[in-house]
């Protein structure tokens, strides 16, 4: 009698033997963010409960309660959606949206701003409880008070508990010392990786005082200098490794997701506030239709081509328009709430009908800067996406710091060119010859008698 032995893929009954199969955490190629849905999860400091911490559109964090309420019980300045792991501070137009979690925390108190529904006021008071159940087990701690000794022990060390950190083109405030930053890389071994970003055989940047200035119309801060590590001298790769909170390692491999949230906040003084950042604050309320005064954007446009009179008495029909000498380019007031949603109409209206290369905004904002609104062939839309993808980066961000870098090296070049071509003129001519003819052709008038 021979023995009738089971094959390894089967049960002692015959039946066969499925196994499951891991499934490894991934990011999709299509997601705006890097960060794994298991990283978003965290508890908060201030009462124990559960939330959901999600990037903005503005690259900010904000914490949401991890469950979804009915839109109609909930305030319109409270009401969040999610697209594409992204935050956005309005409905989505559906029954449910996602509350902020400081609106329902029971450690915060409810900004006077805000009007909260029995509804909201309820889911509060549940928070409340399953807070004080979470002390009485032993689950969760609440912070005591600060300690002034300790605190004056901080401002007395040499480095910051939260330094300032300059690095592509703008200022971030860390939440920890720089000693202390770790990567945010997801292992083979499916955990956060320990290493530091600041890594001994890089390049390192340095401390320097530089001035707290007003930006974006807000009031100066009383100090006038603060200490800032700056990174701005190292390359554009070292950089982004710092912003993206990397090792070396994990930089070199695009592909790991992340399974934390950066600890940078955009360094934007609010006045009046002392000299951190806090979390931007809830949509206020619209005043009625009938009162509101939208404004008109001065926009520049350059056509790939000059137009004809017919091209440019259709166009004049839908917008008014004033064109160059050659008819290259066209100048118009657009109506609308800001330039970005300006050029947007400019081009839905005339984008058919004229050939549009290039929109600007003819006046620069308050940081001295103009919008830029080019319409990238499918081709190129795909391949900036995709770039932008593999560095991190949403691709407005990339092309953006794409187009500065570009600038200096423009300017780096046209530096250049000016030193050499003054170096080849003095060596033929002295100097004060040619500061009089500097002066003269400066001071010359077209048309005059010589």
């Amino acid at each position: 009698m021979c023995p009738n032995t089971a094959s390894t893929g089967r049960h002692w009954d015959g039946s066969p033997r499925t196994t499951r199969a891991r499934r490894p955490l991934r990011v999709a190629a299509t997601s705006p963010s890097r960060l794994l849905r298991c990283g978003q999860s965290v508890r908060c400091r201030l009462c124990g409960n559960r939330i959901d911490v999600y990037l903005c559109s503005d690259q900010r964090t904000i914490a949401l309660h991890p469950d979804e309420l009915a839109a109609a019980q909930i305030p319109e300045s409270c009401r969040w959606h999610l697209s594409c792991g992204i935050a956005h501070p309005h409905a989505d137009g559906s029954a449910w949206c996602r509350i902020p979690h400081t609106v329902l925390c029971p450690g915060c108190s409810v900004p006077a701003t805000v009007q909260l529904s029995p509804h909201v006021e309820a889911v509060r008071r549940q928070l409340a409880v399953r807070s004080r159940r979470l002390i009485d087990t032993g689950a969760f701690t609440p912070p005591a008070p600060s300690d002034p000794a300790c605190e004056e022990q901080a401002a007395d060390s040499r480095r910051p508990a939260r330094p300032v950190v300059q690095l592509l083109l703008g200022r971030y405030l860390a939440d920890r010392p720089l000693e202390e930053i770790r990567c945010v890389a997801q292992t083979r071994q499916r955990r956060c990786c320990p290493q530091p970003v600041l890594a001994a055989h890089t390049a390192a940047g340095r401390w320097t005082l530089l001035p707290v200035g007003p930006q974006r119309g807000q009031v100066t801060l009383p100090a006038t200098l603060m200490a800032v590590y700056d990174l701005s001298r190292l390359p554009y790769a070292e950089q982004l490794r710092w912003r993206t909170q990397r090792c070396p390692a994990h930089a070199a491999a695009p592909g790991a997701a992340d399974l934390a949230l950066a600890d940078w906040q955009v360094f934007d003084p609010p006045p009046a506030r002392g000299a951190h950042p806090h979390p931007p604050p809830t949509r206020r309320a619209q005043p009625p239709t009938g009162g509101v005064t939208v404004a008109h954007h001065a926009l520049e446009v350059t056509l790939t081509r000059p137009l004809t009179a017919a091209e440019l008495h259709h166009a004049a029909r839908l917008l008014p328009l004033a064109t160059n000498h050659d008819a290259t380019r066209l100048m118009t007031l657009v109506r609308a709430k800001t330039p970005g949603r300006a050029a947007h109409r400019l081009r839905h209206c005339v984008g058919a009908r004229l050939p549009v290369d290039v929109t600007t905004t003819h006046y620069p904002d308050t940081d001295g800067q103009i919008l830029l609104n080019i319409d990238f062939p499918p081709s190129v839309h795909a391949a900036i996406c995709d770039t932008a993808h593999r560095t991190g980066q949403p691709p407005e961000l990339f092309v953006r710091h794409a187009i500065h870098r570009a600038l200096d090296r423009h300017a780096g070049a046209e530096a250049a060119r000016l030193d050499q071509a003054i170096q080849d003129l003095l060596a033929g001519a002295l100097p004060a010859h040619l500061l009089a003819a500097v002066g003269r052709a400066l001071t010359h008038i077209p048309g005059a008698s010589q």
